[in-house]
């Protein structure tokens, strides 16, 4: 019996070139997922648009609008609590991010490259391609 697809949240703060090679590869059935939600860091940046051409659910969580680290963090996590993901990938996030403990072994940074077709990358299972 086949495993189910991971259920993912994708951060990005760019152009969305991870967001896109993510889109590709469970396209072409090599990665057995699902993207549950797409994380924006800022507005206006290309990657929503590649969601959104995707048909991606996409929020916009932007770090100045909080008061802290710890407050911007538990929002982006409240919004992947909420998408039930099983994995958050950082697709070129570039905000600092508090990991809340029920994420721990559940956060992986990649880049684009490291998801190319014959990547391990496809191999990391939901629990946990990195340890905190």
């Amino acid at each position: 019996m086949p495993n189910p697809p991971l259920q993912l949240s994708v951060l990005i703060s760019g152009s969305g070139t991870t967001l896109q090679n993510l889109i590709d590869r469970i396209a072409d059935a090599s990665l057995n997922a699902n993207i549950a939600m797409v994380v924006a860091s800022r507005p206006g940046i290309n990657g929503i648009e590649r969601a959104a051409s995707a048909k991606l659910a996409c929020q916009v969580v932007e770090r100045a609008k909080f008061p802290s680290v710890a407050d911007f963090s538990q929002q982006v996590f409240k919004i992947c609590t909420d998408a039930k993901a099983d994995l958050v990938c950082l697709a070129g996030w570039l905000s600092l991010l508090e990991i809340p403990p029920a994420f721990h072994g559940r956060v992986m940074n990649i880049s684009s490259r490291a998801i190319a077709p014959t990547s391990v990358a496809r191999e990391c299972s939901a629990t946990g391609c990195i340890r905190r």
